[in-house]
C-alpha cells in the first residue's frame, strides 16, 4: 500500500508532516550530459539551493566548458582571430561583447564567423562604428549568440588604427 503524501504547510512555516519535496545536486560545476534519451538527470541546483533553469548556462557556473572572457586588440583592416574553433561537434557561444578605441580615428567593427586569418571574409555577425579617442560598446546576447558548429569567431576594421580593445565573454558546448 503507498504511503499518502501530505502536511499542507505555508511557504515560511515550520516544516510539519510528510510533504513532497524535490531535491538534487548542488554544485559549483554545470553536470555532465547523460548517455542517452530517456535516462534519468539529476536537479541542478548552485550552492545557495536555487534551482538552476536557463537557456544555456547559470552565470556563477564555470567549467571547462566555460572559457571566457577573453581580450584582444585590434589594429588591421582584416580578420583576426578572437576565438578558435572549439572542435568537431562543439559551438561557441558569445554572451557578451565589449569594445573601445583608443585610437584617434573613427572606425567600424565586424564580428565575423569564421573566414581566413588576415583576409577580409567569413559571415558579418555584428557591426558597430567606435568612435574616436574613446567610443566603444557593451552589447549582452541574451540568448547567447551560437556560431555553427567548429567555427572560429573573428573580427576586423573598417580602418587601420592604433588600438581598439575588444573583450568577449563566451563558452563552448554542443
Amino acid at each position: 500500500m503507498p504511503l499518502p503524501i501530505d502536511g499542507a504547510v505555508a511557504h515560511d512555516a515550520a516544516d510539519s508532516g510528510k510533504p513532497l519535496k524535490i531535491g538534487g545536486k548542488a554544485t559549483t560545476a554545470a553536470p555532465t550530459a547523460v548517455s542517452a534519451s530517456g535516462d534519468r538527470v539529476d536537479a541542478f541546483f548552485d550552492l545557495l539551493g536555487r534551482l538552476v533553469v536557463s537557456l544555456y548556462m547559470a552565470p556563477q557556473v564555470r567549467n571547462a566548458d566555460v572559457v571566457g572572457p577573453k581580450t584582444v586588440t585590434l589594429t588591421a583592416a582584416t580578420n583576426a582571430a578572437v576565438l578558435a574553433a572549439p572542435g568537431a561537434g562543439l559551438s561557441l557561444h558569445i554572451t557578451r561583447v565589449k569594445a573601445g578605441n583608443g585610437s584617434a580615428t573613427l572606425t567600424r567593427l565586424e564580428l565575423v564567423e569564421g573566414g581566413a586569418d588576415a583576409g577580409t571574409d567569413g559571415t558579418i555577425v555584428d557591426s558597430m562604428p567606435l568612435a574616436a579617442n574613446g567610443g566603444g560598446f557593451v552589447f549582452e546576447y541574451d540568448p547567447p549568440y551560437k556560431l555553427p558548429t567548429n567555427t572560429a569567431f573573428k573580427a576586423r576594421l573598417s580602418t587601420g588604427v592604433t588600438d581598439v580593445r575588444l573583450n568577449i565573454h563566451y563558452f563552448t558546448s554542443a
